[in-house]
């Protein structure tokens, strides 16, 4: 008996010896670099560490060649190739603190083999050709890349675990929150990206974002019964307040307001004096453009882009490009053009509300305000400039009825 237990005792303390060794000649890190200043870092990144005898190599899946407005242009319609590199951790580190990035660490809790194949995965995406991929900032990003390679190695425990669907998240919220500094750009996503961006994600689909994935694989139990990832160890540290969230956020619906606005106070003066039409042509031209315009743009996304939440465009829904044809139209147009016009804006208003309830019925989402407010008050205002053009051809009408004369008592002569 104690023979047997002297053996197991020996047993174990080799199998940790073994592992101790192990873990000096080869350990892995998951590196965390938070947001920076630029347009590219405000959502983080995600690099892996290796350190084998002492010798550090650094494995960043993030890299791209298509740089400057061609590049950008390709991220924009979903084309851009990305592919992995083996940087200095030494030269990567220091460029980090330079831009004024935290940076993290998180020792990943894999054995000996596991290890190996985590190496032998990145090796196979950095290392000469190397594997590209087409960059979508929601599914394919260095994150992402990085959460595959654990999941394989882990043989699928980091998918089963974060399956769970998080009805607190989405993207849209993380997209507000993001580029909140960004009035333009989150203007833009608010208006030409579709329902999608709305709908609850599960923890694996909202991994995109270094930062929640990092705290959800924290929750990932191996089937040793270990941590995936360690305690957290600070490398450098943000010296600079970051700016994100915070009222900005509020600007796109609020700029919508206020150019819709605009447009009703062109208008609203010939209320009661149809003789000046100038800024009554120029509020309904306005109005027609804001409708047939952003939904010609919506629609070339939709054809053009490589991501799902641009092909599901809610502009295509509120608006059509068919309305640029309302251009033709013309304050001293006839009173049947401004009938016809007024039928198509209600039939075309009433199959959007068909369309927004039946996508709100299979999704259970509604437009954003931005969108609502841009497309409805467009509408609005160019049916408002309608009913003041035909109130005019009216009254107009009924002068020359009552302006001509009245010939039925003519002379026995005449007849």
């Amino acid at each position: 008996m104690l023979s047997l237990v002297g053996t197991h005792s020996l047993s174990t303390q080799a199998q940790t010896l073994g592992k101790t060794r192990s873990t000096s000649i080869l350990s892995a890190e998951v590196l965390l670099v938070g947001e920076g200043d630029e347009l590219y870092s405000l959502y983080g990144h995600l690099v892996v560490k290796f350190t084998q005898r002492g010798a550090v190599t650094l494995y960043d899946l993030g890299v791209t060649r298509q740089l400057g407005s061609s590049g950008l242009w390709s991220q924009i319609l979903g084309r851009s190739d990305f592919t992995g590199e083996v940087k200095s951790f030494d030269q990567v580190l220091i460029r980090w603190k330079d831009q004024d990035r935290t940076v993290v660490s998180y020792p990943l809790g894999l054995d000996f083999s596991e290890l190996l194949t985590l190496k032998e995965e990145l090796e196979s995406r950095t290392r000469g050709q190397g594997r590209s991929y087409l960059y979508d900032p929601l599914r394919e990003n260095c994150g992402t890349q990085i959460r595959r390679i654990l999941d394989t190695v882990t043989y699928g425990a980091v998918s089963t675990q974060l399956s769970r669907v998080d009805d607190q998240e989405s993207f849209r919220v993380y997209t507000r929150e993001g580029y909140a500094q960004q009035t333009l750009l989150l203007l833009a996503i608010e208006v030409f990206v579709g329902a999608t961006l709305d709908l609850p994600r599960s923890q694996w689909a909202l991994g995109y974002r270094p930062e929640y994935l990092v705290k959800t694989l924290q929750t990932v139990r191996l089937k040793s019964g270990r941590s995936l990832l360690g305690s957290r160890r600070v490398l450098a540290t943000r010296q600079a307040p970051l700016l994100k969230g915070g009222w900005r956020g509020q600007l796109p619906p609020i700029l919508c307001s206020i150019l819709i606005g605009i447009l009703a106070l062109l208008a609203a003066p010939q209320l009661n004096n149809t003789s000046q039409t100038r800024p009554l042509w120029l509020s309904y031209r306005l109005s027609v453009v804001l409708m047939g315009l952003s939904s010609s743009i919506a629609l070339f996304f939709t054809l053009k882009s490589g991501w799902p939440e641009v092909r599901s465009g809610w502009m295509l829904i509120l608006s059509s490009p068919l309305d640029l044809g309302l251009l033709i139209l013309r304050p001293t147009s006839s009173m049947g053009g401004v009938k016809n016009a007024k039928f198509y804006l209600i039939y075309r208003g009433v199959l959007s509300s068909l369309l927004v309830i039946a996508t709100f019925m299979g999704l259970g989402v509604l437009p954003t305000m931005t969108t609502l407010i841009l497309a409805v008050g467009s509408w609005w205002a160019c049916f408002l400039c309608l009913s003041i053009i035909e109130s005019g051809l009216l009254s107009v009408y009924q002068t020359k009825l009552v302006d001509e004369p009245i010939e039925d008592d003519l002379p026995w002569a005449q007849l």
